[in-house]
């Protein structure tokens, strides 16, 4: 499924989200032309929608998306580039849940897309201090996108509010902010990987 990326540190991350899996490939054979960006996920999500990811160099993956969004023209459900990602998010994705140790406040993003999900995540760990604990894009879940991180309250209420900015009001189900999580029942709710004094 997910394949490492070249770095996850500084890498660039191209998302393209489309209404149509027919017109995926004619998507995913125009980015990988353009440039040798690494394709690092291509693969149908619920309802019937398919989501490329590039990851590499900024200028190949930059490339790489713009030839792609291109060739999606209006099967383009949404889409991000994100020159520097945050380096959490690719590492979550490869790896799946985190192992978590303890969890203070708990901020939660519902988007109604991958690619929105995935810009809510980028800015809200970028603009404070939190740890990203989920991240669930498309499977399952209608096609929608599930960001959770943890941190103290006043860094997790900033967090959530940078990610409203991010993901655009057209693409945001909801948000909450939980200053005192159970512990036990968030993570079994996250699917995270407890450690420590939640065994």
């Amino acid at each position: 499924m997910f394949d490492p990326p070249r770095s996850e540190a500084g890498a660039a991350l191209g998302v393209i989200e489309l209404t149509s899996l027919a017109r995926a490939f004619t998507v995913a054979d125009a980015a990988a032309k353009r440039a040798p960006a690494l394709i690092w996920l291509a693969e149908p999500i619920s309802p019937g929608r398919f989501l490329l990811v590039l990851t590499g160099e900024v200028a190949e993956v930059d490339e790489a998306w713009r030839a792609g969004l291109k060739a999606g023209g209006e099967r383009v459900l949404d889409s991000v580039l994100l020159p520097q990602v945050e380096r959490q998010i690719p590492s979550l994705l490869r790896r799946g849940p985190a192992a978590v140790q303890a969890l203070d406040a708990l901020g939660v993003v519902e988007t109604t897309t991958c690619a929105a999900a995935i810009r809510a995540a980028d800015a809200a760990l970028k603009c404070a201090e939190t740890r990203l604990v989920h991240l669930h894009l498309g499977r399952g879940i209608g096609g929608k996108g599930l960001v959770a991180f943890t941190g103290a309250l006043h860094d997790v209420q900033a967090a959530l509010l940078e990610s409203l900015y991010a993901c655009r009001e057209e693409f945001l189900v909801q948000t909450e902010e939980i200053a005192a999580p159970h512990a036990a029942m968030a993570l079994k709710l996250l699917g995270a990987s407890p450690a420590g004094p939640f065994y």
